[in-house]
């Protein structure tokens, strides 16, 4: 019961907190008076949760929400920040090595896969003229490896 508290305690502090935000409307943070600082705040607790009460299992979700909020907030402010599937899997790998790094047994490969996946994402559409045919048949073939890591998942061996 105890952990229970300390989760509805930070989410009730991150929730106040964004409506102090919006109440006190500081020059420099109104770009911070919408949806995605609310994601990012609730991304937060869960990751203050998971270090204050040593649960591992709201690392990903935390990570995730908080990921998703900075995205949100900046893919329209910065023209070079990625929009579209590569930054998604980019949220999803730093997710799941987050995961990782916290237990040391769980999220590695998922977290390198989405990140490889999400380099060769990025950088598909800037690759030279002599890497052009290998980066779209890798390109191409890329269902293929969801589908085999899907299946590996699925019937691997506990």
């Amino acid at each position: 019961m105890k952990k229970q508290n300390v989760f509805i305690g930070i989410i009730i502090v991150a929730i106040g907190g964004y409506f102090l935000l919006r109440t006190l409307h500081l020059p420099y943070l109104t770009a911070f008076n919408n949806w995605p600082t609310f994601l990012m705040l609730i991304g937060l607790a869960f990751i203050l949760y998971s270090y204050f009460s040593k649960d591992t299992d709201s690392i990903f979700i935390g990570v995730l929400l908080f990921g998703l909020g900075i995205h949100y907030h900046f893919y329209k402010r910065f023209v070079w920040w990625p929009n579209g599937w590569a930054a998604y899997g980019l949220i999803i790998s730093f997710a799941f090595l987050a995961q990782y790094y916290k237990t040391r047994k769980k999220g590695l490969k998922a977290g390198l896969f989405f990140l490889v996946l999400s380099i060769l994402d990025l950088f598909y559409s800037g690759v030279q003229a002599f890497t052009y045919h290998i980066t779209a048949w890798v390109g191409n073939l890329w269902p293929i490896a969801l589908i085999l890591l899907g299946l590996y998942l699925i019937f691997r061996k506990k």
